[in-house]
């Protein structure tokens, strides 16, 4: 009987260690895939009259073809692959951006000026 009792406890406290490290992967991964950071300023020029620079990135697998953007914050070069979003505007060039831990899952919005937005082509990906 008493080698009963111990068999259920220990059965127990395994279920017990076992959910509870469920538990902890589940949060963890939740609060990893829900990181955003956002970021939002004023842009300055690449070349003369040129604010952002964008390409394409072609791949075997349609599904991986995307969109790089650079662009100068005035402190360093930006170089995003992901969702880009460009809005021509008369106002102050500038941008907001969106930063996650998912892959391409970054959002970048460009705020510019018609005509300050240079095309550089596309690169084909060997995938």
């Amino acid at each position: 009987m008493k080698n009963l009792n111990s068999k259920k406890v220990l059965y127990g406290a395994l279920t017990i260690v076992g959910v509870t490290i469920l538990a902890f992967i589940i949060v963890s991964f939740v609060k990893y895939t829900s990181y955003e950071e956002r970021i939002s300023g004023t842009l300055s020029e690449i070349d003369d009259g040129i604010y952002v620079q964008t390409y394409n990135v072609y791949s075997n697998v349609p599904a991986n073809n995307t969109t790089v953007a650079i662009v100068c914050t005035g402190t360093q070069m930006l170089t995003v692959q992901g969702h880009i979003n460009i809005s021509f505007t008369d106002e102050t060039p500038s941008y907001s951006y969106t930063r996650t831990n998912i892959v391409n899952g970054d959002t970048l919005n460009v705020y510019v000026p018609k005509g300050t937005v240079q095309m550089l082509g596309g690169v084909n990906s060997l995938r």
